[in-house]
Order: C-alpha cells, then structure tokens, then sequence
C-alpha cells in the first residue's frame, strides 16, 4: 500500500500557481516558473521518498503547457518516480464546460506523464461530469486518443454513486477510484466493488481518503482512529491511497504511522491475493 498527497507540500512550499489557460504572462516568465516548479516537485519527491510516502499528485498547473520543451527535466524526474517505486497521477485543476477543452487538457496531462516515461499505472482521475451523464461520458471517452484513455480513472462525487461508476467504467473499461469524501455507506464493499474495475496494467486500485463531511471540502486534518477503522474495513483489498486533507503531508505521516502501527493492517493486504482483475 502506498500512502500520499496533492499537489503542494507544505514544509517545503507551494509551487508557482500557474492555469492552464493562463494568458498574460510573458514566455520567458512561464518557463522560469515552470523550470521552478519542476525544481520543487523533486524537491518534493525527495522529500516523500525519505518520509515513506510513496504516492503524490502533481499539480496540473506545474506545466501548463508545452511539455515538449521541457522534456529532459520531466524525463529526469519520471526516473527518479521509476527508481524508487512511486506511483504519481495528475488531475484536472477544474472539469471545462465545454468538451474540446477538456479533451485539450486531459491530452495535454497524458502527455506530461508520458514525457515522464511511467507506465499506465500513473492516472488521470475525472469525474462523471456533474452536468452530464453516463452517456456523454462514453460518447466523450470514445473521442479520446489513446494516449489518454489508458490514463482515465473514474471517481464518484455526489452527483453519481460508487454504483453509477462502476456502471460506466465496466460499460467503457474505465477503472474506477473510491472517494470516501464523497460516499456513503460500507467503505469495505465500496472498495471492493471499485477493485474489480481494475486490470493489471492499471495497477493497485487507487483510493482518496477524506473527511464524510461534505460541507467542509478541504478537511484540516486526517482523525488517526477513523483512518484506523478504514483501513480496517477495506481490508484485505490492497490498494493505494490519497489522503485529502489541507494539511497535505503532514496527515499523510499520520496516516503512514496509523498503517505501520497497527501490523495486522499491513499483515492482511501482504499475505492476500489483490482484488483487482488481470486482462
């Protein structure tokens, strides 16, 4: 099981808040910034794979365009992933409401880990979005080129069950990702149920773990005991998980030494078969 978090560590410090769209700074002063942030998200992954936590999302603003120009950076940090076994993805900063857009962006995210050299294992969870349907979601995976679509994960949110996607992902051979901050009910069968939408080239079914309060979006801080009682539940499905919380790495640690503290956790997901499915 490998335990993480998103986009920005906070001992270390935020990289540069560059969108996507982002129109009005001059080209020199994006590949500074790009260049920086490149610095910083190894900066990060050191700083991970020292602390044992070996799953992090990259922020989608850490190259906001033109990955081609900066392929060496990129390459040397996709070896240094490769190297010490971790495992990234990269999400959408926000769904575009109009489809091109968000074809442009998630073929512009599928090439920035491909210019990294991961595997499939490396993914880009979406949402089913929320003004759409499981139809239009279909329609719109089928326009993708490959490059993305070997990436997709889906993730449930409160306008479509754990139920809803694994209905799409089974339909459109899309893995699906359990978000607890967004679910009800037995995290175990959830889990489990997700886990079956997985093949091998996927790998370990991914999991985000946040607070059940929906009201509050970015929870401070992970409650060891809660966290305790889910790996519990989930057990024995191996899977990997991103903690969402606004402390960032600092309840990833928590979580890290709920899961090492407790051996029988570790021991069930070690001596059991995974629960996703081989091609």
């Amino acid at each position: 099981m490998k335990l993480g978090y998103p986009c920005t560590n906070l001992t270390i410090g935020a990289m540069n808040g560059l969108f996507p769209d982002r129109r009005h700074a001059r080209a020199e002063e994006v590949d500074a910034a790009v260049v920086e942030n490149l610095a910083c998200l190894a900066r990060t992954l050191e700083f991970n794979e020292k602390a044992d936590l070996s799953f992090f999302a990259i922020s989608p603003r850490a190259v906001p365009h033109r990955t081609a120009a900066y392929a060496e950076c990129l390459a040397a940090v996709g070896a240094y992933v490769r190297e010490k076994k971790m495992r990234v993805m990269t999400c959408p900063a926000r769904p575009a409401l109009i489809p091109e857009r968000r074809a442009a962006d998630l073929v512009h995210l599928a090439s920035l880990l491909d210019a990294m050299d991961l595997d499939t294992t490396a993914k880009i969870p979406v949402r089913i979005y929320g003004r759409g349907d499981a139809e239009e979601f279909c329609r719109e995976y089928a326009s993708l080129p490959d490059a993305v679509t070997r990436r997709l994960v889906i993730r449930n949110d409160r306008f479509h069950t754990v139920e809803d996607c694994c209905a799409v992902g089974r339909a459109c051979g899309v893995p699906v990702a359990y978000d607890r901050h967004q679910a009800r009910g037995d995290p175990g069968e959830a889990v489990r149920e997700c886990a079956r939408t997985w093949r091998k080239d996927d790998g370990v079914p991914v999991v985000f773990y946040g607070s059940l309060d929906r009201d509050t979006p970015h929870p401070p801080s992970v409650d060891p005991a809660a966290f305790g009682s889910f790996l519990a539940a989930t057990a024995p499905t191996d899977i990997d998980v991103m903690l969402l919380f606004r402390d960032r790495e600092r309840s990833a640690l928590i979580a890290r030494r709920v899961a090492h503290d407790d051996p029988r956790l570790a021991a069930d997901r070690v001596m059991s078969a995974p629960a996703h499915h081989a091609p």
